[in-house]
């Protein structure tokens, strides 16, 4: 449930100036959108207190670099061979730049590791019915545009009223079988 700039290196997008303003703007809105939730749920638990009293959601996950500094920083240096890439669904609403801030997190990662050939391999995003097909469509341009993806199609065994389709096994073997190829 993140955005792939927070897994990106800020500068790195922040350099890049129709990525700037897009990214500042998904922060404030997922903001107002995660308080404005909270403030309903307070509502309705003030008037009815015999519920546990709901708690505000942590945000700072949504903030481009942040996961980036805290979770992949810290172990670029382990080796790794690969990286298998399950996200989307939080950039659905900016799919006309995904394909961009994918390919600098995929760059970004490589640079990292100082491996410019390894490995990405990407599930595509399940036709979920408020998914794009544009975001669909970014991945699909990505792993054509990227040397060294790969990417695993879902939209026969997504579910269009569950976002977390249940065939993840299906999911895994395909990956695994890009591993295994390549």
């Amino acid at each position: 449930g993140t955005p792939v700039e927070s897994w990106t290196n800020q500068k790195l997008l922040a350099d890049e100036p129709d990525l700037a303003e897009i990214i500042r703007c998904n922060y404030n809105d997922i903001i107002q959108h995660v308080t404005g939730n909270y403030q309903q749920s307070l509502a309705v638990w003030q008037k009815n207190p015999n519920k546990p009293k709901p708690v505000l959601p942590e945000t700072k996950q949504f903030i481009a670099g942040s996961l980036y500094n805290s979770m992949i920083n810290p172990i670029t240096h382990y080796k790794i061979k690969g990286v298998i890439w399950y996200q989307g669904e939080n950039n659905n609403n900016y799919a006309d730049k995904y394909q961009k801030m994918f390919e600098i997190m995929i760059k970004n990662w490589r640079g990292a590791w100082s491996t410019p050939d390894m490995s990405f391999y990407f599930v595509q995003i399940a036709p979920f019915k408020t998914m794009t097909p544009q975001i669909r469509e970014a991945q699909l341009r990505t792993m054509l545009s990227t040397p060294n993806t790969g990417m695993v199609v879902t939209t026969d065994v997504g579910d269009a009223d569950n976002i977390h389709p249940a065939k993840k096994a299906d999911v895994g073997a395909r990956l695994a079988l890009w591993a295994l190829a390549k």
